[in-house]
């Protein structure tokens, strides 16, 4: 019988890794290596991915879902990261003022009062990291201005 043995954080519970030894006797289920807790894995969990799951310090328990790509979980939660999301917030606003550039030029076929709307829609996307209320979690949850009509 293989007797698989999960590689746990100590400090949040997720699991790093299970492994197979093919010497049952080099772990001991509860005991500490390299800094990890290690339990053994439970059959039914053969097949799962070790991400799924993490140890609440009592048993395997479902990982809650990444709530999306702006989170990391550290200290047994998801936790929000700031710099990540204002530095894709940037990204995309910086997409969005690279694509009306040429709104801006001077042989842009564009009437005076077109361009001025593109003028003022530019600024109004310069002005979004300001404008942020702070309960932005992802970019759909900002307030993006919009793009004049041609």
């Amino acid at each position: 019988m293989i007797i698989k043995y999960a590689m746990i954080n100590i400090a949040d519970g997720t699991i790093h890794g299970v492994i197979a030894p093919s010497d049952t006797t080099a772990f001991t289920d509860g005991s500490i290596v390299n800094a990890r807790l290690i339990k053994i894995w439970p059959e039914e969990f053969y097949g799962i991915k070790p991400s799924r799951k993490r140890w609440n310090g009592a048993s395997f328990v479902d990982m809650p879902a990444q709530p999306n790509e702006f989170y990391i979980w550290e200290n047994a939660a998801w936790t929000f990261q700031q710099d990540k999301f204002m530095d894709h917030m940037r990204t995309s606003r910086d997409g969005r003022l690279f694509a009306t550039d040429w709104t801006q030029v001077p042989d842009a076929p564009l009437t005076a009062e077109q361009v001025t709307a593109f003028r003022n829609y530019r600024q109004d996307l310069r002005d979004v990291p300001n404008n942020l209320t702070g309960a932005e979690r992802s970019l759909d949850d900002i307030a993006w201005p919009t793009p004049p009509v041609l």
